[in-house]
């Protein structure tokens, strides 16, 4: 689920880039970073086909979207869907100059 920090009326903890706003992101930059890692390392396709297996992949127009129209971006998600490894990943890919930070709810113990 992607929402702004406005629509939910929480403060903004997921995922904020400073530098997103400067280059529009665009998904030839992040598929040309993904064929560059390919030729580097022929090992790395079993990598990328795991990559791409995960959610976070099939909705990755919705969050290059969604951070070129906010510089906080809230990001919910199942255990292990990529929100928080993935996600910065392809977002630098597609703008290397971005500046992220990711952070995580702390877990309550029983």
């Amino acid at each position: 689920t992607l929402t702004s920090p406005a629509s939910t009326g929480r403060r903004p903890t997921s995922v904020r880039s400073n530098a997103l706003h400067q280059v529009p992101l665009q998904r030839s930059q992040l598929e040309s970073a993904e064929r560059a890692r390919l030729q580097a390392s022929p090992k790395y396709r079993d990598f990328q086909a795991s990559r791409r297996r995960l959610p976070c992949w099939s909705r990755l127009n919705e969050l290059l979207a969604a951070f070129d129209r906010s510089r906080v971006v809230l990001i919910a998600g199942e255990t292990g869907c990529g929100k928080s490894t993935q996600v910065p990943q392809y977002l630098l890919d597609a703008c290397p100059s971005a500046r992220i930070l990711v952070t995580q709810p702390r877990r309550i113990a029983a």
